[in-house]
């Protein structure tokens, strides 16, 4: 087949690029069984048009984009294609390092509590579940 041929000469980025979205649009589809207007990915939702139309965009753009990644593998500049690719997983990995930093500068463990006005505001639900409040020396349950 043209097609399994073309997807051979396709360099590693594309090809990674290609695999990814391919097994995405799978799960997406399995997810979306039976849905005509509504779009569901993981517990999120969206009326739409034509569940099938997402679908078939959803192909075009990764047909455009694994165009894209491999022209530009094959014009001398392979690395780049990689960033590319890399960049949503790069960036994600950074988002959630920043949020760890965060608490470990803050030198708090994500929770909520403190004194407004020199009262305690533990007891005002603004406290999760399990959290001390070292102000207040309150432990929440």
């Amino acid at each position: 087949m043209k097609l399994m041929k073309t997807i051979n000469k396709l360099c590693k980025p594309a090809y990674v690029y290609l695999v990814i979205s391919v097994l995405s649009i799978i799960i997406m589809i399995i997810q979306n069984v039976g849905n005509t207007n509504t779009f569901c990915v993981g517990k999120y939702t969206n009326d739409v048009s034509s569940t099938a139309l997402v679908f078939i965009a959803q192909i075009l753009y990764t047909t455009f984009w694994t165009f894209v990644l491999n022209s530009i593998c094959y014009s001398g500049y392979k690395n780049i294609s990689w960033i590319i690719v890399l960049l949503p997983f790069i960036l994600f990995l950074l988002i959630i390092a920043l949020f760890f930093l965060e608490n470990i500068v803050d030198g708090t463990d994500g929770c909520n509590c403190g004194k407004v006005k020199g009262k305690c505001t533990c007891g005002n639900g603004k406290c999760k579940p399990g959290c001390t409040c070292d102000k207040c020396k309150n432990k929440h349950h």
